[in-house]
């Protein structure tokens, strides 16, 4: 049975799941997820919040 192929794990700065936020944008017809300690991270995804949350993620840890 062939093995899943292992990921690399890459150190990440700690984040505050307290300091994120996600709601639904009308405007813009999807999930938009932001940061109170990441101020000009914003992140949107129109079928999931917790995907917006985690393309925030991403844009936030290096």
């Amino acid at each position: 049975m062939p093995q899943k192929p292992q990921m690399p794990r890459t150190p990440h700065q700690p984040v505050e799941l307290s300091a994120i936020h996600v709601r639904w944008s009308p405007q813009q017809d999807a999930y938009l997820a932001w940061s109170d300690a990441h101020p000009g991270h914003t992140a949107t995804n129109p079928c999931s919040s917790l995907a917006a949350i985690d393309e925030l993620l991403d844009t936030i840890t290096p």
